[in-house]
């Protein structure tokens, strides 16, 4: 493990005079405090809190160990569900027994130089109405291998770019930028309200 003295981010990434993306592109914003909002001073933070802030999980999960691992220039946050949670069906909330854990691995926003890894033991529950389903995890949606804040990253980056270019810079595949395309568009279409005309006009 290791721990911080500072941290400092940017909610906007730069580009060299070429425009090509900056490998350095994760950031976040955790938070406030009562001198700058956006800003919390991280001055002795361990790096479980560290995360565990940036996450914003403090209910029903937590950060159980983060690894540092330079060879493979990754770093991976090992998050585990809190004992003594109520486990729900996530489908409609009902209590829920408890059925077995399957472990998962999203990406999240880059820490510094380093692709950051999210692990967790997902627990599936035993629900009377729909049978054996896993939990939902607070920092990805059902089924994706990206935290939101990954996705959105993407999803900006797809405005400025091409999506060949987007594959190169963020290592990643087609298929996984289309899938985070695809879901993107589901989440726009949720949001729409639905249209009542009053008024049809026929040209």
């Amino acid at each position: 493990t290791f721990s911080y003295g500072a941290m400092a981010y940017s909610g906007r990434d730069f580009h060299p005079a070429n425009e090509s993306p900056s490998r350095a592109h994760g950031f976040c914003k955790i938070g406030s405090s009562s001198n700058r909002v956006g800003y919390v001073s991280v001055a002795g933070m361990r790096d479980k809190e560290l995360y565990a802030q940036i996450l914003g999980i403090h209910k029903s999960w937590r950060v159980a160990d983060v690894e540092l691992k330079e060879p493979t220039g990754e770093v991976e946050v090992f998050v585990e569900r809190k004992p003594g949670v109520q486990q729900t069906c996530p489908i409609y909330g009902d209590a829920s027994s408890g059925y077995d854990k399957r472990r998962r691995r999203w990406r999240h926003l880059d820490t510094c130089q380093y692709k950051t890894i999210l692990v967790a033991d997902v627990p599936r529950v035993q629900c009377k109405k729909h049978g054996v389903v896993m939990v939902k995890v607070p920092w990805a949606e059902p089924g994706s291998r990206f935290s939101v804040l990954f996705e959105a990253l993407v999803i900006n980056w797809l405005k400025e770019a091409s999506t060949q270019a987007v594959s190169r810079q963020l290592e990643l595949s087609w298929n996984a930028i289309d899938g985070i395309m695809q879901r993107a568009v589901k989440r726009g279409m949720a949001r729409r309200a639905s249209l009542d005309p009053k008024h049809i006009g026929v040209d």
